[in-house]
């Protein structure tokens, strides 16, 4: 179907032709055309890829949008998948934050001599690294609102991918629906998960990314 639309868009508009939809890059299950195929990892030690998960509401940059939910949008792992390198991604961490998480407040906060999330991403940014975090529970372990996104996003700051997902999509891939943080470090050309934990584990996580971008050349 994909194939056959395309072809009528060419042989419509010949030369001219325009972008072609964003639907018409899409298969039936919503995934982008060209996103890695299963299977897909289940567990944080499995090297394969990561299912691609949309989730309907989120900002690229909250900061940048006022942390206006008005300016809510949806947004996809596969928004993230860089084969070509023409997005400058090179390697990805996608992280779970829930209001009654202590840790997680830690990593978007920062601690100490700790850098924040937000300043782990802005440093690295230019080495081609990108975050992406995902709350999914309040502080009353009921599922994140629209409110408690922009209640985060406003008390940390929060300048890189955030989405809301209350039906903890990303932990509950992997098995870990009720541990926070998940922190996945994922090959953005692959989408192969490279190293995966739960809990207060910066001491192990920065290390690993950037020594995964240095044998990347960055």
């Amino acid at each position: 179907m994909l194939t056959a639309a395309v072809a009528l868009l060419g042989s419509a508009c010949g030369t001219n032709r325009p972008d072609i939809p964003a639907y018409l890059l899409e298969d039936d299950a919503g995934t982008t055309a060209g996103y890695p195929s299963g299977p897909y990892a289940k567990s944080i030690s499995d090297a394969l890829p990561i299912a691609d998960i949309s989730f309907q509401k989120g900002w690229l940059n909250p900061k940048a949008e006022g942390y206006d939910p008005a300016k809510l949008v949806p947004i996809k792992l596969s928004d993230f998948y860089d084969p070509d390198g023409t997005k400058g991604h090179e390697i990805l961490l996608f992280n779970t934050a829930a209001g009654w998480c202590g840790a997680c407040k830690n990593e978007h906060e920062g601690t100490g001599s700790n850098p924040s999330l937000g300043e782990h991403a802005a440093a690295l940014a230019p080495r081609g690294f990108v975050v992406l975090s995902a709350l999914f529970e309040d502080g009353s372990f009921n599922p994140a609102q629209e409110k408690h996104l922009v209640s985060w996003a406003k008390t940390y700051e929060t300048d890189f991918p955030f989405v809301l997902d209350p039906e903890n999509q990303l932990g509950g891939t992997f098995g870990v629906d009720q541990t926070a943080p998940l922190n996945l470090v994922v090959d953005a050309k692959t989408m192969k998960v490279l190293f995966g934990t739960t809990g207060d584990k910066g001491a192990v996580i920065w290390p690993f990314v950037e020594g995964e971008l240095e044998k990347r050349g960055k």
